[in-house]
């Protein structure tokens, strides 16, 4: 017995051929058009943080302290950029010892004048956990579609943040945007608690 083209299984493999071949050139074509992955990723970056932020701010509150250490690396394009060690005392930074050329590792620490507006521009809160956890609760509120949720990570004994990314929209596919992690970052390692003197 022979297959004809007009048979039933071939007209039903021919539509679910079609079927396939179509939604793969719909996705091409969105993906062409307005490259939706990074804007999924950047939903999903913020849904994340927002179910993560209270949690890591109660164990800080339950198993951090006012008082402690930390080494943070981090840059506001155009108006800061930091690599060094913080101390902080009662909430807020006491002392700071930044690298006298941040572009090298090996470069000595230099204490900065608190009193002489300290890193410019950029807020000495930021270098605070509770000034970083204020930080990305703001960011988060924002409704913004295309703002770039930033990607935030936690420590998972003490909670405070240890990397905080935050990019910007730019323009992606041809009707859409992609987002940058080109922009603002700090991250903040080597915390030790420390009791007040």
């Amino acid at each position: 017995m022979c297959h004809s083209d007009t048979s039933p299984t071939w007209a039903w493999a021919r539509i679910g051929a079609a079927a396939i071949f179509g939604m793969l050139a719909v996705f091409v074509s969105m993906t062409i058009l307005f490259d939706p992955i990074p804007a999924w990723v950047d939903l999903v970056n913020g849904a994340r943080a927002r179910c993560e932020l209270p949690r890591a701010a109660q164990r800080w509150q339950s198993r951090g302290g006012p008082d402690y250490q930390v080494h943070v690396k981090g840059a506001v394009p155009l108006a800061c950029f930091v690599d060094g060690e913080v101390e902080v005392r009662q909430g807020a930074v006491s002392r700071l010892r930044l690298r006298q050329n941040v572009f090298v590792p090996e470069s000595p620490l230099a204490e900065v004048d608190l009193d002489d507006g300290g890193l410019g521009p950029c807020s000495l809160e930021w270098l605070t956990v509770q000034g970083m956890f204020e930080r990305v609760e703001q960011e988060l509120a924002r409704d913004c579609p295309f703002g770039a949720a930033p990607k935030v990570r936690f420590d998972p004994n003490l909670g405070f943040v240890t990397e905080y990314r935050r990019g910007r929209g730019w323009r992606g596919g041809l009707f859409g945007y992609t987002v940058s992690e080109c922009c603002t970052w700090f991250s903040f390692d080597s915390l030790a608690l420390s009791d007040a003197e």
